[in-house]
């Protein structure tokens, strides 16, 4: 026969309580769960595409704007700089001078591949 008290099986002290689990905090920082917002030695963060901060600095997800040291920064088809620079998304600067140059890639490729095509043909 087994004691139920001090094991890993029993209902006492162990760690598969039959509770339903709510937050909890940890010497001094707060947990959270189910999209709640928590705090953890001055820092809030969120769950569920909500924004959070750690040592000041913001981040999101899911296409959400965020802020670090005063840095604009994008997820999910963002273009994002670090460090002072300005982001841009979804046909801003970044992404029209990448498209910029792939067109002119292009168009001396076949400039080129069209000037051997000609020497061929002689």
């Amino acid at each position: 026969m087994s004691d139920n008290r001090n094991n890993g099986t029993g209902n006492r002290n162990n760690g598969t309580s039959n509770r339903k689990s709510v937050a909890g905090t940890s010497n001094g920082g707060a947990s959270t769960s189910n999209g709640r917002a928590s705090t953890s030695n001055g820092r809030a963060g969120t769950s569920n595409g909500g924004a959070s901060t750690s040592n000041g600095e913001a981040i999101t997800s899911n296409g959400g704007a965020s802020t670090s040291n005063g840095v604009v920064s994008t997820i999910n088809g963002g273009d994002s700089t670090i460090n002072g620079g300005a982001s841009t998304s979804n046909g801003g600067v970044g992404t029209s001078v990448v498209n910029t140059t792939r067109r002119l890639v292009s168009t001396i490729r076949h400039v080129y591949f069209f000037s051997i095509y000609k020497e061929y043909r002689k």
